[in-house]
């Protein structure tokens, strides 16, 4: 972003600033648009009350191995949530109170549970400039 002409403050800024929101905008659909491309439809059920909500995700790490050589779970994986799609703007996910339930791809008419999955720690925002534009954190079965 340029800084206005009469230097770094004054007025000149609340337009750099307009400015900037956009661009992170535009990047909050580029996100979603890739999430959507390489992801699949999903959705985050509730614990206490069993209520699903809509969610587009991208799994992006998922490598099984061997548990006791690795010291790992051989079940856990990456995802990414895309920040403008479904349910999630009205309300991020909640790892403490939900988990992921993923859906048999291509997806049916009622779609079938694949599998359902529990969050294994906290979300990482990416949110450049105030602004959303995903969600991660890693699932286990």
């Amino acid at each position: 972003m340029a800084l206005a002409k009469g230097g770094s403050g004054g007025s000149g800024n609340a337009g750099n600033i307009a400015v900037g929101q956009l661009f992170y905008a535009q990047m909050l659909a580029v996100a979603d648009q890739l999430i959507t491309d390489y992801g699949m439809a999903a959705s985050l059920r509730n614990n206490e009350t069993g209520a699903l909500r809509a969610c587009i995700v991208a799994i992006t790490d998922y490598m099984p191995r061997d548990a006791a050589t690795q010291l790992a779970n051989p079940t856990e994986r990456t995802v990414l949530f895309a920040a403008g799609l479904g349910d999630i703007p009205n309300a991020a996910p909640d790892w403490e109170n939900e988990q992921l339930v993923t859906y048999v791809q291509p997806p049916g008419n009622p779609p079938v549970i694949n599998e359902t999955l529990s969050f294994t720690m906290p979300l990482k925002l990416y949110s450049p400039g105030g602004i959303v534009v995903l969600y991660q954190t890693n699932v286990k079965l």
